[in-house]
């Protein structure tokens, strides 16, 4: 164990020898436990007797290894403070790179609430311009609508002249019919042939109006269907467009 403790303490600078150790704690009543150290310290003594030393001089032996000792123990103090130091830079350099990256992802945070923001915001804009182009288009469909009524109109009146022009005509044959002395068969035939003529031409005209109807309002359904997919394909494709600049954003590069 004590040698271990002197490679460590030989880390920081510090040549320590484990039998110096060893010898100072056994004086301060320590336990021998290392079979070669107690023999380096009985060698010792022996070299202490045999150079003719005393009892009297046995206590500035102690003083100076506890001297030794207290140096020891000082350079590992130094070593451990070094260590200290450098655990305090770490601590505090990783200090800072934790509030760095906070901020960072404060900022960041910031900046995904403020594209939101601009994205509602150009979403708002996008639904007024809408709203004013649809109507602006309801406006012209109604003038449209209102110029296809009056044409109608039109033609209802120019109908209706045609038919009185018609009667005058068929008055004016029966007239001359008349005149001419026909039967009241001939009479009658003659105005049904022009009952039916003039009712056949109104059947075909409201039927002409009929489909003219019909292909109008299923031109108009077909392009306001084709305009809502498409501005639903617009929309999705810039909602995914976004969804997925966020999350590039967001992914740890």
């Amino acid at each position: 164990m004590f040698e271990s403790v002197a490679r460590d303490y030989s880390n920081f600078g510090a040549q320590v020898f484990a039998f110096d150790v060893m010898e100072a704690l056994n004086r301060k009543g320590g336990d021998l436990i290392t079979p070669g150290i107690d023999e380096e310290f009985a060698r010792k003594k022996l070299n202490k007797r045999a150079r003719g030393r005393q009892n009297k001089y046995s206590q500035q032996i102690d003083l100076e290894d506890n001297e030794e000792a207290k140096n020891i123990s000082d350079s590992e103090n130094d070593g451990l403070d070094n260590v200290k130091e450098e655990e305090d830079e770490d601590d505090a350099a990783d200090e800072l790179l934790k509030k760095r990256i906070a901020e960072e992802r404060k900022q960041k945070a910031h900046k995904t609430i403020a594209d939101l923001e601009k994205k509602k915001k150009l979403e708002a804009e996008k639904k007024a311009r809408e709203e004013a182009e649809r109507q602006k288009q309801e406006e012209r469909d109604r003038l449209q609508a209102e110029a296809a009524t009056s044409k109608k109109k039109d033609e209802l009146r120019a109908s209706r002249e045609s038919a009185r022009a018609k009667d005058e005509e068929e008055r004016k044959l029966l007239a001359e019919a008349d005149s001419k002395k026909l039967t009241e068969a001939d009479r009658e035939r003659a105005s049904k042939l022009a009952k039916e003529k003039e009712l056949k031409e109104e059947e075909d005209k409201i039927a002409r109006e009929q489909a003219e109807r019909e292909k109008a309002k299923k031109s108009a359904k077909d392009k306001a269907a084709a305009e809502a997919k498409l501005k639903e394909q617009q929309l999705k494709a810039e909602d995914e467009a976004y969804q997925q600049d966020i999350v590039e954003k967001h992914t740890p590069q």
